[in-house]
């Protein structure tokens, strides 16, 4: 569990795959993978998640960390895990769900966002915390969580735009979870090779 928690912790960016996932991976996968992406996280709600799950382990377990999201319920938890999933992550914090999972010795991002949810969350011991939704107060707000919570791992989700990764991370995140605003970005050319690798090696320096 450590070795995997301390691997997103080092990449500091979890790739959400929720939308058109099929052809996102055909067209994209490689190339940021080349860049240096190094954790996916598979949402429960994506289209043909099992199948996507499947192909991802298959093909690309050897390289990259591959978790499964949007796990509600113990039958989530218990299913991901059954598929290969390497971590697990909740859009919400349900204390009972927390401590299932916490006994089966997976690690588990559990989803808060006002300070009595972390306070708790961190009270059962979850690996860290998914503050969902992140836009709603930025950088700023995930800076002033870490003032009472200096030992929380929190994982700014939602609204989080690659280009604001780094200011994520100066304000103090241990990781940041990047979703839709990743597919709009890889097909611009402002993204060229260079800037990708700078975004996905950027908290390692």
């Amino acid at each position: 569990m450590d070795d995997v928690m301390g691997q997103i912790g080092t990449a500091g960016i979890i790739l959400i795959l929720r939308n058109h996932c099929e052809e996102f991976i055909a067209e994209h996968l490689a190339r940021l993978a080349g860049a240096g992406l190094r954790v996916i996280e598979v949402s429960r709600s994506a289209e043909k998640y099992a199948d996507v799950l499947s192909a991802l382990i298959s093909k690309w377990s050897s390289r990259l960390l591959i978790g499964v999201g949007t796990v509600r319920s113990k039958t989530d938890a218990e299913d991901a895990i059954s598929s290969g999933a390497q971590f697990l992550i909740s859009p919400h914090f349900d204390p009972q769900l927390a401590k299932f999972v916490r006994e089966l010795g997976v690690p588990y991002i559990v989803g808060c966002y006002t300070p009595s949810e972390v306070a708790a969350a961190l009270d059962i011991g979850v690996s860290a915390i998914k503050i969902f939704p992140a836009f709603v107060g930025g950088p700023k707000y995930i800076k002033a969580l870490l003032a009472p919570f200096p030992e929380a791992r929190l994982v700014p989700t939602g609204g989080v735009h690659p280009a604001d990764a780094g200011e994520y991370w100066s304000a103090g995140a241990w990781a940041v979870a990047i979703g839709s605003e990743m597919n709009s970005i890889v097909g611009e050319k402002s993204w060229t090779d260079d800037r990708l690798k700078a975004l996905f090696t950027g908290k390692q320096k």
